[in-house]
């Protein structure tokens, strides 16, 4: 049972990662470490927040999650194609063996059991 649990849950995670926070979430949100401050030209162009320190800018192409999923590796698709088809090499001819002996064994054609000799 807890396999089954499992697995739904992996399910689930998938189809919410995949289906709602990644085409819907808003570039930028999360940012990569290290991000850059506001470096606007002017001195009152940069935004502060509440304790008046200069808030990061939300840059597109700083977005963790996009980079995430940019650099996730996908396994390549199975090659299904089929090799081209020809001969390969030409097999050696076989020479046939000869029988040295043959044992006969008789066939019994009567109904009843053999008779005691």
């Amino acid at each position: 049972m807890r396999h089954r649990a499992l697995r739904i849950f992996l399910l689930l995670l998938a189809t919410v990662w995949y289906g709602a926070i990644l085409p819907g979430h808003e570039r930028g949100i999360v940012q990569l470490p290290g991000a850059q401050t506001h470096d606007g030209c002017c001195v009152g162009d940069k935004p502060v927040g509440r304790a008046g320190e200069p808030v990061p800018v939300r840059s597109p192409s700083n977005c963790a999650v996009c980079k995430f999923m940019g650099t996730l590796s996908a396994a390549p698709p199975p090659d299904l194609g089929i090799a081209p088809l020809g001969p390969t090499e030409v097999a050696p001819a076989l020479t046939p063996t000869t029988l040295v002996s043959l044992r006969v064994i008789p066939t019994y054609l009567g109904r009843a059991p053999p008779a005691a000799a």
